[in-house]
């Protein structure tokens, strides 16, 4: 059964995840190196191998404790009010890790995104209409033991992408799907990532040996890339989700999304 994801994330491929699921071919192991909310993986099939990492040591502990303390963190998380006092509290853990213990860490997590503005530790995601309050009640009655079956049949890393690709790419069977953090683009605790590092996951991905997804902006160093090794692309045009707009008043920005990958799409 499908699941929606447990925590918003900028970024996140909410709106995508129609378009993507469609394209995922056959394979044996599922490797998605760029978790986040991890909107892809709780909606396909699992296969015979899942491996889900994400570098961000907040994240990756909130998933390893979901598995390890479901219950004791379920009942903090539906005891939570949507609150700036809270909110403040979980940015002090986030800022001062080595002082609390790893579930109360994965505490800190849940409420920072699932209470900040655009799903980032950065400002308490207060509004006049109860959008965000709406959200945040909603998004609690999702952390349930379905959530606690899927992590089940999943191995949890926490380590550079790049590098969990290459230890993969002879791999003929493996499909990743690559949802990296947008390069030019504000997205909170994955700001620092670099054209460098972008580069790099697609010198990578050029030598994988089974099949990969990649979602990104449009940019010329990607375009040289599907150029020089014949990859297959389609273009999706989308409303900004991070525009903010009045009520009443509808969202009129818009954004290009690529889906490039290895295989015919």
């Amino acid at each position: 059964m499908p699941i929606t994801s447990v925590i918003p994330y900028y970024g996140s491929k909410n709106r995508m995840c129609k378009h993507i699921l469609p394209l995922i071919p056959s394979h044996t192991i599922y490797l998605e190196p760029f978790f986040g909310s991890g909107i892809i993986f709780w909606n396909k099939e699992l296969a015979s191998s899942n491996i889900i990492n994400d570098r961000w040591n907040m994240a990756a502990n909130f998933y390893q404790q979901t598995k390890l303390n479901f219950d004791e963190l379920k009942k903090r998380i539906e005891a939570t009010p949507f609150s700036r006092g809270i909110y403040k509290y979980a940015w002090y853990i986030k800022e001062n890790p080595q002082f609390y213990s790893k579930i109360e860490l994965a505490y800190a997590f849940y409420i920072g995104v699932t209470q900040g503005f655009n799903s980032n530790f950065g400002s308490w995601a207060v509004d006049n209409y109860g959008k965000s309050f709406t959200a945040f009640k909603n998004r609690k009655m999702k952390y349930n033991k379905e959530v606690l079956a899927k992590l089940d049949n999943a191995q949890l890393e926490n380590m550079d992408a790049v590098k969990l690709l290459d230890s993969k790419k002879n791999l003929t069977d493996v499909f990743a799907y690559c949802d990296p953090p947008y390069i030019g683009t504000n997205c909170g605790m994955y700001g620092s990532y670099s054209e460098a590092d972008y580069i790099n996951l697609l010198e990578i991905l050029a030598k994988m040996k089974g099949n990969f997804l990649l979602s990104s902006f449009p940019n010329t160093t990607l375009y040289t890339y599907i150029k020089k090794y014949g990859w297959q692309v389609q273009e999706f045009h989308k409303t900004k989700t991070a525009v903010k707009g009045k009520r009443g008043i509808s969202r009129t920005a818009k954004k290009t999304e690529l889906l490039v990958a290895n295989y015919p799409i």
